[in-house]
């Protein structure tokens, strides 16, 4: 579902790349940073439609909260979010959902 570029470790900015659902990072310029981005096309539901109805984009939220408790680089330094579409709707919605430092 997710991928992210082997620069992605560095300890400098980080953007996280959300596109539209049936679109891919190519779609947002080079932002000269590391990048974590975010691939739709791939996505494999195992469990069936029923949480999607349930949760609407929060379980797109809850999908890309554990990717990126799994990215070591996500975590340390300063982070920039860019959304597109349906993306930008997600990362409304995964940001909101955070709690406050």
């Amino acid at each position: 579902m997710m991928c992210f570029s082997s620069e992605a470790s560095r300890p400098e900015p980080i953007a996280l790349l959300l596109p539209g659902m049936t679109l891919n990072a190519t779609i947002f310029p080079d932002l000269g940073l590391p990048t974590i981005a975010v691939d739709f096309n791939e996505l494999v539901l195992d469990s069936g439609w029923h949480e999607v109805v349930e949760q609407r984009v929060g379980f797109y939220a809850g999908m890309l909260q554990d990717f990126l408790d799994g990215v070591a680089g996500w975590r340390h330094g300063r982070r920039v979010v860019v959304g597109h579409s349906f993306g930008g709707m997600l990362a409304l919605t995964w940001l909101l959902s955070r709690p406050r430092p």
